[in-house]
């Protein structure tokens, strides 16, 4: 088994004038173990724009993973724990070789907003639908796409995140980016850190990993 954990986050600034803001926390972790029951459905659509809502849904999905419940009255300097554990905010039957890691924080200006507003905004970006629609038709599903397909979603979000919210009235709070494979990072399935900080500056991460072989009875 794999864990990767949130420990704690630390906010500088939250970007609000008025005082108390709301953050909302996406992570995003590419390795391709996870599954997508919606590909079944896009191998079954009968025209492109069948496929593209199909396309919407599957991202949609990915986004529901992703998202941590969002958190309210944050001001700056804020500290936000997750327990006396963690937060797992990805786990794998496996130890991988190697992951990316996007975190994201966002003060968001609008109270409400759904995750099949922000799908339909990334697959709207950049000609998204296209890219996962011929990712999929290009891979046949004999040949098992559904990592793959997992992979291109989760990078087509996390790069289109940022330019959505740059775009709209909500604020980047932090991102925070890193690059990790086995035999540097985690040799021994563990790697614990505090305070690391993220591109801006602004926000501080602590995580953990840990992770163990399955023993085979």
């Amino acid at each position: 088994m794999f864990y990767i954990k949130l420990n704690k986050i630390k906010i500088l600034n939250n970007r609000e004038f008025l005082g108390k803001g709301e953050v909302q926390i996406m992570s995003f972790i590419t390795t391709g173990n996870e599954q997508l029951p919606q590909l079944q459905g896009f191998y079954k659509a009968m025209n492109q724009k069948e496929k593209e809502e199909w396309t919407r849904s599957m991202v949609e999905t990915v986004l529901g993973w992703r998202i941590l419940t969002p958190v309210y009255k944050i001001r700056d300097h804020h500290q936000l724990f997750f327990g006396d554990t963690g937060f797992v905010v990805f786990k794998s039957e496996t130890i991988p070789e190697d992951f990316n890691w996007q975190l994201l924080a966002i003060e968001l200006d609008e109270k409400t907003r759904q995750n099949a507003d922000l799908a339909e905004m990334i697959c709207s970006k950049e000609n998204n639908h296209s890219k996962i629609i011929n990712f999929i038709q290009n891979h046949p599903g004999g040949l098992n796409p559904i990592p793959g397909v997992v992979n291109l979603i989760i990078e087509i979000v996390a790069r289109a995140l940022p330019k959505v919210f740059k775009n709209d009235r909500d604020d980047q709070i932090g991102l925070f980016i890193a690059s990790l494979n086995r035999k540097e990072h985690y040799p021994h399935g563990c790697r614990d850190r505090q305070d690391v900080p993220d591109l801006s500056g602004n926000m501080f991460v602590d995580y953990s990993i840990f992770g163990f072989e399955n023993s085979v009875v």
